[in-house]
């Protein structure tokens, strides 16, 4: 499967594979938010490491715009995409500048770690 997701300790994990397309995250995605498990104010982390592809300035948009939807709709407070490649973390670092959303706050990491901590931490 292109793109996974669970939910543990308060957090939704999704996790995409180097294959992972846009319809595959966003059904993850959709699918982890309207999970029984879910529950509103946590937090979201992307694990995009192992993505090869870099996403289209087109399809950036679409994913911010999905990102806020989600967001306000599920109260999702923290968003958080994890990226390894610089052509990835350029372009999540444009969508991170482009959810001037403030129901949401997203932001970009190069290191799980520091994501999970982040989503973590008290508004």
């Amino acid at each position: 499967m292109p793109v996974s997701w669970r939910i543990s300790e308060g957090i939704v994990f999704v996790e995409s594979d180097e294959q992972a397309a846009f319809d595959d995250w966003q059904a993850a995605v959709a699918s982890a938010l309207g999970s029984s498990a879910y529950r509103p104010g946590m937090g979201l982390l992307h694990d995009a490491r192992r993505m090869e592809r870099v996403p289209t300035l087109e399809e950036a948009r679409m994913r911010v715009w999905f990102v806020v939807v989600q967001a306000r709709t599920h109260n999702v407070p923290r968003w958080a995409v994890v990226v390894g490649g610089s052509g990835g973390h350029a372009m999540a670092r444009m969508a991170e500048t482009l959810t001037d959303d403030r129901s949401v706050a997203f932001r970009v990491f190069t290191d799980l770690a520091e994501a999970e901590a982040w989503i973590r931490e008290p508004a």
